[in-house]
């Protein structure tokens, strides 16, 4: 239920006059909707400042002039009252603002987490993003220079001779005719075996992959 501003009203004739008026307007506010927004609760609060205002300026005056003779304690205790419920209004419209300026306190601070939040996460995905496409990159390099070279794998593959490729890489002179355990190369000649035996202070090793040598034997072709 919503409320409107009340109608502009001519000064009233009595204390009692001027706080029925104002009640009838509290009694509006209080069956309107609870403020939602700065702005609704702020303008209630203005509403119940404006009525109070105008009835302590007319009850002062009435008091100051003593007009009314027959003014009695029982009219006292009636305006008294009616001034206390209209302060007790005005308190509870002052804690809707309050608590709608704190909900909207608390609601400024989780968009403004959000908004950290959101810079964290973008800059995160701009990361990944920069390396994963450094890494697109470094692939298809690596991916180039091995189509470059293939090639020249190719013809020096096919530039050796079968007996290049079957002759002692140490003595480049007698075929290979030793296979050695556990790599299976068949990696040099019998007689270059027999000076390594006799020159080796420690285990042998494979001259092709440098394994330690447990076995070797001789093959025939």
């Amino acid at each position: 239920m919503s409320f409107t501003d009340p109608v502009p009203h001519m000064r009233p004739v009595s204390p009692t006059a001027a706080l029925d008026d104002s009640a009838r307007i509290l009694d509006d506010l209080a069956r309107s909707e609870p403020a939602t927004t700065l702005e609704e609760a702020q303008r209630k609060v203005d509403l119940i400042l404006d009525r109070a205002k105008s009835i302590l300026d007319v009850t002062r005056a009435y008091i100051l002039n003593y007009e009314d003779k027959h003014w009695n304690g029982s009219a006292m205790k009636t305006l008294g009252m009616k001034i206390r419920n209209l302060q007790d209004s005005n308190e509870r419209l002052k804690t809707q603002l309050y608590d709608a300026q704190a909900n909207f306190r608390s609601a400024i601070d989780l968009v403004r987490d959000l908004e950290i939040d959101m810079d964290a996460l973008t800059e995160a995905n701009a990361e990944n993003s920069r390396k994963r496409d450094a890494a697109l990159l470094a692939a298809r390099r690596y991916k180039h220079l091995a189509r470059g070279k293939r090639p020249a794998i190719r013809k020096t593959a096919r530039s050796k001779s079968p007996v290049e490729v079957l002759t002692c890489p140490i003595c480049l002179d007698a075929p290979r005719s030793i296979i050695l355990t556990p790599c299976h190369h068949v990696a040099l000649c019998e007689s270059c075996l027999k000076l390594m035996k006799d020159n080796a202070s420690a285990s042998l090793k494979c001259p092709l992959c440098r394994t330690t040598i447990h076995r070797a034997a001789k093959i025939f072709f």
